[in-house]
This record gives structure tokens, sequence and C-alpha cells, in this order.
């Protein structure tokens, strides 16, 4: 589809058949074998970050808090355990706001 962008259908798609997913590499998305890999050997876990690490051998962000070495989920630098992830964000903005009213963190 040329001319559109990758949310409205332009751009390569991955190989896998049954599969919609964006081309990350090698012709195939994350989830099947597309974009950079873990640098460990026998690892074929993506990477995260910098590192050339999978989130296993502790590629990505981990938790702020100290001696956890689990990691971090959301922009809140935290792990699920210690209140990261995408629902303890926008419980956070909430809060912050002053708008806590039948707002539940699941």
């Amino acid at each position: 589809a040329q001319g559109l962008c990758t949310s409205h259908g332009g751009g390569r798609r991955c190989k896998k058949d049954g599969c919609s997913k964006l081309d990350c590499g090698r012709g195939f998305c994350v989830a099947h074998g597309g974009g950079r890999r873990c640098k460990v050997d026998k690892c074929d876990k993506a990477s995260r970050g910098s590192s050339g690490l999978c989130l296993s051998h502790e590629g990505g962000k981990r938790c702020k808090v100290d001696s956890c070495k689990t990691s971090a989920r959301g922009s809140l630098g935290l792990c699920i355990s210690h209140g990261g992830g995408f629902r303890s964000e926008i419980i956070a903005r909430r809060k912050k706001k002053g708008k806590m009213s039948l707002i539940r963190a699941t």
C-alpha cells in the first residue's frame, strides 16, 4: 500500500502467515524473530534498550527500588510489584490531578 502510513496499511508486514504486524527486520515482527536479538549465546529473545540483552539477561530498564532486580514497566521506572505498569501510571496521573473517586488498581 503505497503512500500510506504504517497505521493505515503502509510499510512492510511480517512474513508469518496470519500475522499483520510490522516487519522489524529480517522480514518478521519481533514476536516472530524480527528485530534485534539478545547477545547471549542460544538466546533468541528480543533485546531491550542499548545493552543488546533481553529482559531475562538483565537487559532494559530495572526497577528503581534498591535491591530489586526485576524489569521496570511503564514510565514510572518501577516493576509491577512496586507499583509500575500502565494501570499504576493512570492512577498516579489521576491522583496528581485530585480525581481519585472510584478508581481501582487491578
